[in-house]
Formats: structure tokens, sequence, C-alpha cells
């Protein structure tokens, strides 16, 4: 089990992660309760799903649009796998294998407008090399 944190949150000294807070999925607080831990789950291939008290991280609506909003459900579709690709030995992009974008390349998981308010939303976006795309797997002890 794990907690993600976005790299912009970690250089700026902001302890948030990836959260679902049984509504959105947004970054948030590590309270230390369920809604920061995350499950990976392998799919094979080098695909995952990453799993929040048995629901299923996903873009809404299986959209494969730039901002697409992330949701969870206990129901399997395309939208919920993921992959990670390293950026370097401690961070990495977390790629949607079903949102592509126009160039043809997977859509990642983002923190929009670098932004490093606890309750933001999280959305896909093409991958860029900037920080607010980046992640960091932190293993719940």
């Amino acid at each position: 089990t794990y907690k993600l944190q976005n790299k912009n949150d970690a250089v700026n000294n902001v302890s948030l992660y990836l959260r679902w807070n049984g509504s959105s999925v947004d970054q948030g607080p590590d309270d230390g309760a369920a809604d920061v831990q995350w499950t990976l789950v392998s799919l094979g291939n080098g695909l995952y799903n990453l799993v929040n008290q048995g629901m299923k991280l996903g873009v809404t609506g299986q959209s494969t649009q730039y901002g697409a909003s992330l949701s969870v459900s206990s129901t399997a579709d395309a939208s919920q796998a993921w992959q990670f690709i390293p950026i370097d030995s401690t961070h990495f992009e977390l790629a949607n294998q079903q949102s592509t974008n126009a160039n043809g390349t997977n859509m990642v998981l983002e923190v929009p407008n670098w932004l490093t308010t606890s309750g933001t939303a999280l959305d896909v976006w093409g991958y860029d090399g900037a920080e607010n795309k980046q992640w960091v797997l932190v293993p719940v002890s």
C-alpha cells in the first residue's frame, strides 16, 4: 500500500497526496486515514489498477479530453489501467492507457496549474516534463 505524492508539492514542502475523498479525486493531507492509501494491482504488461477502499482510479466517463477529471468506481473499465513510467530513480509519470492526446501519446495524471492547495481536483493532461505531472510512491508504514 502506498501514498502518491506529486513532485511539485514535495518541492514546495506541501505534504499533499492523491486522495479519494468519497466524492472526487483530489490532493489532500495525509490524515492517516484510508483516503490517501492506494494498493497497486498488477494487470500484467506493466499496467496497474490503483485501488482505494475497493474502488479503482480512472478517468471520468472514459474521456480522452485534456483536463478530464478523475473518478473511482468498483466497475471495471478501460480508463482504470495505469502505467508507471520512470523519470529518474524516484519520480515517475502515471500514464493512463485509455486516454490519448492528439499526438497519440497517453495522457498522464497531473495537478492542474501547479496548485499546492488541499482539495485541488486532479485530472489528466499531455506529459511535458513538468513537476506537476511527476509522482513519488511513498510506502505506508
